[in-house]
């Protein structure tokens, strides 16, 4: 009676010879060639929507960039030429200014040179009496008023003394007379005036020289007239020309000098003809190119596919051979096995290994390669026959379903689906982070920007510009400061060095020779007026030369120069701005449609990949049917062998 084995034979292997690795690695290249050529057709049909959907765009782009060009640098040039010419003009004026404050600094110079030095030798020379007068007149009060008080003194002590010595003699004398007289005489006698002698010269000492003397002389030294208001009032007439001059000029706006701005012209920006870009001129090429492409891309296809079918069908012929010579190789075995002395010939006698043993019988040679170089699905089968099946035959027939379907070109497809499945895992896991980064604040805050007008843009170019152009201008503005005005600085710092160190020398000389002298005061006030004042005057001028002697260049304002450019224009050649606001909206829906076109790509190779896992669990009813269609044979033909 004919039995199922637990193992493939000849024919039921050759019924899986068309999954081979290598039929199936060529179908896998077809499937990736039609993804890859849909995926490439998908985009070149976006990029030639978003070609001509942007025509417009890119049209009106370049239609700014021809025709406004002259536009906007007309309106940089008009700026820079009267920016320029008003610079001018203040410096113009800086100029007069500074001839008008030379002219009356050097009328003033000379006003002090003539009316000053005469009004200070005046004032010099009277105070410088006035000052030795009152110094000798102090000496000669002070002298004569001491010498006096001490005479008086000491004549009042002698005078006094001989007082003394008249008045003993009155005394001895009027003592005698009463001797010699009666009582009854006159009192009134001439001798009763001599009674009593009292000789002083206590006035002397009051006697002093008055010191108001000093006092007039100061008083006369202050009447003295210096010509100081005589010397201001001059000055201030002198002033009051150029004060006016000054005040005109200061009062001068530069600005208003030029002529009106309107009457620079600015080239307008032309309109420009929607029919006269490169773009919608070219349409028609850029249409016909994407057909070529299209058609290029249909025709490679087409023999790819041919190709690798043929090459997929040749490969069947090898496939089977090497089952059949495989199957004759076992089969040989077999029969050397039956005819021989039960040995296992894959043992191994250095090994503790032993086979699995069947616990429905002994094993064929087949049956123990079966178990030794296909452990899995042997394995699994035997471990399923000890729990559903109740006789040899069962066991059998479950452990050939397991094998049929675990086979090693059935689990091909099993494997290449699995992995199938995690790729388009992995993409999908892929695409929703660029969805969720598409959909994030920082994207939308770059495309909000894409959205704003140029404006800040050349805002910042301009701010590059201005920067790099005004420091061009401070480095030549200090090269020709340093070139023509450097000498000037030197000079006026050495003569300023010489006329100080002069003073000093002169001064130092006037108090060597004069020191602790009545003459020190007036001969230093001589020295002031004639020499003195005239050299800090020049040292004055010097010092201003000094910090005045320069030029200075305008710089380029950047702030105006943006609103120069950036001023309005018409409101038909503003309209750029709206196109700007499309941008935005275009790349988000093109970066939507690139991910869509993905995410379907995606979709498409997970359905081949579970179409390749369907495969693999069709080899299970593909088993069922090949047992039931032997069990069908061997109950109308027992005796037959099907292999």
């Amino acid at each position: 009676m004919c039995t199922t084995k637990p193992y493939l034979e000849l024919r039921e292997r050759l019924s899986q010879v068309w999954i081979n690795r290598y039929t199936l690695l060529l179908l896998l290249c077809i499937i990736k060639i039609l993804l890859f050529t849909n995926s490439l057709r998908s985009s070149l049909d976006h990029s030639k929507g978003h070609v001509l959907e942007q025509c417009s765009t890119i049209d009106h782009y370049y239609n700014i960039l021809r025709n406004g060009t002259p536009h906007y640098m007309g309106k940089m040039g008009n700026y820079l030429i009267a920016h320029a010419l008003e610079a001018t003009v203040e410096s113009l004026l800086g100029l007069l200014t500074l001839m008008a404050t030379v002219v009356e600094v050097v009328v003033h110079f000379m006003i002090e040179l003539w009316l000053g030095t005469y009004a200070c030798l005046l004032f010099s020379a009277a105070h410088g009496a006035v000052e030795v007068a009152t110094n000798a007149t102090e000496k000669v009060i002070g002298v004569a008023n001491k010498t006096l008080i001490a005479a008086a003194h000491d004549l009042d002590e002698g005078l006094d003394g001989l007082s003394k010595i008249l008045n003993k003699i009155i005394n001895v004398g009027t003592r005698v007379s009463h001797l010699f007289k009666d009582d009854d005489e006159d009192h009134g006698s001439p001798e009763e005036q001599f009674k009593k002698v009292n000789l002083t010269i206590a006035s002397l000492r009051t006697v002093k020289i008055p010191e108001t003397v000093n006092d007039k002389l100061h008083s006369l030294a202050e009447k003295t007239p210096d010509f100081e208001d005589v010397k201001n009032k001059t000055k201030g007439l002198v002033s009051l020309p150029f004060q006016s001059l000054k005040k005109e000029i200061k009062n001068i706006n530069a600005t208003s000098m030029l002529e009106n701005r309107q009457l620079m012209y600015v080239p307008p920006i032309e309109a420009g003809n929607a029919t006269e870009g490169l773009c919608v001129a070219n349409r028609d090429g850029i249409e016909s190119v994407y057909r070529n492409l299209n058609s290029a891309l249909l025709y490679a296809l087409i023999a790819a596919i041919v190709s690798l079918a043929i090459v997929a069908l040749l490969c069947l012929i090898p496939a089977a051979w090497q089952e059949y010579k495989q199957w004759e190789r076992l089969a040989e075995l077999r029969d050397r096995e039956r005819t021989s002395e039960p040995k296992d010939p894959f043992a191994d006698t250095h090994s503790s290994v032993t086979l699995p043993t069947a616990p429905f019988g002994q094993r064929d040679v087949i049956q123990c390669y079966q178990g030794v170089f296909h452990r899995i699905p042997t394995v699994l089968g035997e471990w399923l026959a000890l729990r559903t099946a109740n006789t040899q035959e069962s066991a059998h027939r479950v452990q050939w379903l397991a094998a049929y379907v675990l086979s090693p070109r059935a689990l091909v497809p099993l494997a290449v689906g699995l992995a199938g499945v995690l790729v388009c895992a992995c993409q999908f896991l892929i695409i929703y982070a660029l969805r969720t980064q598409l959909a994030s604040t920082r994207t939308r805050e770059s495309l909000r920007q894409l959205e704003t007008d140029t404006a800040s843009l050349v805002a910042r170019d301009l701010s590059r510009w201005a920067d790099s152009s005004n420091a061009y201008i401070n480095a030549t503005e200090a090269s020709v400061n340093d070139g023509m005005f450097g000498w000037v600085a030197t000079a006026t710092a050495a003569l300023n060095a010489t006329v100080s160190a002069l003073l000093s020398d002169i001064d130092s000389k006037v108090d060597g020779a004069f020191a602790d002298t009545p003459l020190h005061r007036p001969m230093a006030a001589v020295v002031s007026c004639v020499v003195g004042n005239k050299l800090r005057a020049i040292e004055s001028g010097l010092t201003w030369t000094h910090d005045h002697a320069r030029i200075a260049l305008p710089r380029i304002q950047s702030a105006l120069l943006r609103d120069a450019v950036a001023a309005p224009d018409p409101p038909a050649q503003a309209a750029h701005t709206a196109a700007l606001q499309t941008v935005g909206a275009s790349l988000r829906h093109s970066v939507g449609r690139v991910l869509q076109q993905c995410c379907a790509a995606v979709r498409v190779e997970l359905y081949v990949s579970l179409g390749l896992l369907g495969l693999w669990l069709l080899q299970a009813p593909l088993g069922l049917a090949i047992l039931l269609f032997k069990s069908h044979r061997r109950h109308r033909n027992p005796r037959s062998r099907v292999p």
